[in-house]
């Protein structure tokens, strides 16, 4: 274990909850960020500890503050723990705001195919069309990824099929969501036909 990481943050990444309310109680630092700017919510949450996201909510007095260099729901995304992820939504965490490297939620959610907690954020009042720091989508993103189901229901919600990634790919001639999903179809169709 290196200086910079907590019991606090290793208690909560391995699920120990007595521990964890041994520490709490103590004066633990619940926001206290490991080397790499993870506090001991986001590992909770990545590791679907449910029981001790609760417990970390608690003890924040139901108001969770971004002081690390991740948003503590992107991780539970990015998995596709939904509960845990609709546990830090009604607890307070922002549904747009975007991690280190510019990645939305819902475009974390439609990249790694979770269907469930894209509806979740969709239901939550997700952007449908927040872009990542690059420019895409979350409809270009699925669609590119294939996932169809994510695909549809994205497009059932209103999502903008002719949107580029971004002004400089509209003025290159560059890839809009529905080109990408043309390029899903060929892939499926290729895929089929062999």
């Amino acid at each position: 274990m290196n200086n910079e990481t907590s019991p606090l943050f290793f208690a909560a990444q391995n699920g120990h909850k007595g521990t964890i309310s041994s520490l709490l109680s103590n004066g633990a630092n619940v926001h206290q960020a490991d080397n790499n700017g993870v506090a001991p919510l986001f590992a909770a949450a990545g590791k679907a500890h449910k029981d001790i996201v609760i417990c970390t909510c608690q003890k924040e007095q139901i108001s969770i503050k971004q002081t690390t260099m991740e948003p503590h729901h992107s991780h539970a995304v990015q998995n596709g723990h939904k509960d845990i992820a609709s546990l830090l939504l009604s607890n307070g965490t922002n549904i747009h705001e975007a991690d280190k490297d510019g990645r939305t939620p819902l475009s974390i959610a439609a990249f790694n195919g979770h269907k469930g907690t894209v509806s979740l954020l969709l239901s939550r009042g997700a952007y449908i069309d927040q872009a990542m720091s690059d420019g895409a989508k979350p409809l270009f993103i699925a669609a590119h990824k294939c996932h169809k189901d994510i695909v549809s229901l994205l497009l059932s919600n209103g999502a903008n099929i002719h949107q580029a990634r971004n002004v400089q790919d509209i003025e290159k001639g560059g890839w809009t969501s529905l080109l990408s999903l043309l390029s899903m179809v060929t892939r499926a169709l290729c895929h089929y036909s062999c």
